[in-house]
């Protein structure tokens, strides 16, 4: 359960952080852009971790595997435009919205996921 909430207070970081990055305006700080990336990595990283290890000796029903996949899914997508924000590529806004998205798409699907495995044992 301790994993679990380290997890989703990892996760809660690296939003608040990326909030912080998208209030200071562009040119992004390097400072916290690069902890802000390196937190949502560490999140990511121990998020997996903790989803294996709560799959080990459980079998994984249609709602789990749909769920890993929106994750999954969801987190590649904010890598990708994170890092293309970052990058100042265009169409600048669009990243920005499929970020937004991508965010709140992730963030419910692995609480989701967290409470599926973990909880509801």
């Amino acid at each position: 359960m301790s994993k679990v909430i380290g997890a989703g207070v990892l996760f809660l970081l690296t939003g608040g952080l990326g909030i912080c990055l998208s209030s200071s305006g562009k040119p992004y700080g390097t400072l916290i852009f690069t902890i802000h990336k390196l937190v949502g990595l560490a999140a990511v990283i121990f998020a997996v971790i903790v989803v294996r290890n709560l799959l080990q000796g459980a079998g994984i029903e249609g709602t789990a595997m749909t769920l890993i996949i929106v994750t999954g899914a969801s987190i590649l997508a904010l890598f990708v435009t994170g890092g293309l924000l970052g990058a100042e590529k265009e169409p600048y806004m669009l990243l920005r919205v499929v970020h937004i998205v991508a965010t709140c798409l992730a963030l419910p699907s692995v609480g989701a996921l967290f409470y599926l495995l973990g909880f509801k044992k």
